[in-house]
């Protein structure tokens, strides 16, 4: 008892046990008296007993309180992660927003570059060089600048859906600048 009871005592959250602790120091206090005096045995073990069982009161209600303040603390370290993981991910998401706007821009400046223009159909870009030699459905030199730079443009998004026409003059008969259209739009798309 002598031991334990200033051990509690000391406890920098005595004050969490207060009253078990002023219990326990009034029946040390009874037994020390009692040993001075020359108290029977019996009678100085009854309140040492006392008092140690007041200090194990005390010291569990310490105890107790400790754990608690570390659960607390455990847990606002864990909320503090938990929200400094979040903002991680907000802020990676909004980075890749940003990200994907600044792709679609540049796209929509490609598209700008090459002439596109909105319509019901969607964006129309018209090669406006002439890309074929008069009756010839073979690609000019020339001509694969453009067709590469649109190419590019068209791959940053593969889910887009082109279609691809080809145009003749009117010299010839309608069946002969079909199949020539057509020719002319295969030659585009290879």
């Amino acid at each position: 008892a002598r031991a334990i009871v200033p051990q509690v005592e000391n406890s920098p959250r005595a004050g969490v046990a207060a009253l078990e602790i002023g219990e326990a120091r009034k029946a040390l206090d009874r037994a020390n008296r009692l040993a001075d005096k020359g108290g029977k045995q019996g009678e100085i073990e009854y309140e040492a007993s006392v008092a140690s069982k007041y200090a194990q009161i005390a010291n569990e209600k310490i105890l107790t309180v400790q754990a608690r303040e570390e659960i607390e603390k455990g847990e606002a370290e864990r909320q503090a992660v938990l929200v400094s993981a979040r903002e991680r991910e907000a802020q990676r998401s909004s980075q890749q927003a940003q990200s994907a706007e600044e792709r679609a821009k540049a796209l929509e400046r490609e598209l700008a570059d090459l002439k596109g223009k909105k319509t019901d159909r969607g964006v129309v870009v018209t090669l406006g060089d002439v890309l074929f030699d008069t009756a010839k459905a073979t690609l000019k030199p020339g001509a694969y600048a453009t067709i590469d730079r649109l190419a590019t443009v068209l791959k940053e998004d593969p889910a887009r859906k082109v279609m691809i026409e080809g145009n003749t003059d009117s010299v010839g008969s309608d069946e002969y600048n079909q199949a020539l259209s057509e020719r002319r739009a295969a030659s585009v798309q290879a």
